[in-house]
């Protein structure tokens, strides 16, 4: 029995020796692998600093592996952001220019005013020369109290008779009333205010915050002068027929009193 516990305490002895000495040629292995993965994170690290030229090289190869699968992408399969991006290259690579007249309007070019030409003594001659070729927005009002209805009716007739006088213009009804007209050329609104401010049922135009009196405005205000010179004149008249009352009725009491009174 004690030799038995003697080789159990010989093994065990024998294990913990041999236990230590792996242990101790791991520790150098340990410290070396370590050292190497913080080598590894450090350049890692370097690596992802910010370089231009990869960036840009990385974009590049994107843009050419999109092209690619564009290339190879059938007809039918493609989306919006397809036809959009093939619209667009069709546009680059157009060489046809447009007209001048089909162009869009954010693409033609704006006529620059000639200065010799220009009229400076009277202002909306230069008004005409700075707007020229430029979006432009006139207001007009009606007589009276249409209904939106109605406004809609005779703003069409003068949009038809301005489209006859070869002035073109948008409409818009906002309020009864109350119009908007849009000019692609600026020049011809003074045109336009022309025309409408010969009209019976125009009453104001308003071009760049200035106003300018219709015919049916005119019209209006003398019909109101006149009702405001009629009631003053009454007024007076009837100021005048009280005083006379009054004067009537203060000889009628003084005949009344007695003689002792007098």
């Amino acid at each position: 029995m004690a030799f038995r516990s003697t080789r159990f305490l010989i093994f065990s002895l024998t294990f913990l020796l041999i236990f230590h000495i792996l242990r101790c040629e791991d520790e150098p292995k340990k410290a070396e692998k370590d050292d190497k993965d913080e080598a590894e994170v450090e350049d890692d690290k370097e690596d992802e600093k910010y370089d231009p030229e990869k960036e840009k090289r990385e974009e590049e190869e994107e843009k050419r592996l999109e092209e690619e699968r564009f290339k190879k992408k059938k007809v039918y399969d493609y989306d919006d952001a397809d036809i959009e991006r093939l619209y667009d290259q069709w546009e680059d690579n157009d060489d046809v220019k447009l007209p001048e007249d089909e162009q869009p309007d954010f693409k033609k070019e704006v006529p620059q005013p000639d200065i010799n030409t220009i009229d400076f003594s009277n202002p909306e001659n230069i008004m005409k020369a700075t707007k020229k070729g430029k979006t432009l927005m006139m207001f007009a009002n009606m007589v009276g109290n249409p209904s939106k209805r109605e406004t809609e009716r005779i703003s069409g007739l003068w949009q038809s008779s301005l489209h006859n006088g070869g002035i073109e213009v948008q409409r818009y009804v906002i309020e009864p009333s109350k119009v908007l007209f849009v000019f692609n050329d600026g020049s011809l609104a003074w045109e336009a205010k022309d025309f409408l401010i010969t009209q019976e049922t125009c009453k104001e135009v308003t071009i760049e915050q200035k106003a300018y009196i219709g015919k049916g405005g005119e019209k209006e205000k003398a019909e109101e002068e006149k009702k405001k010179a009629a009631e003053a004149e009454k007024k007076k008249e009837d100021e005048a027929k009280d005083g006379e009352e009054d004067g009537g009725k203060g000889t009628a009491k003084e005949a009344q009193k007695p003689k002792d009174e007098l």
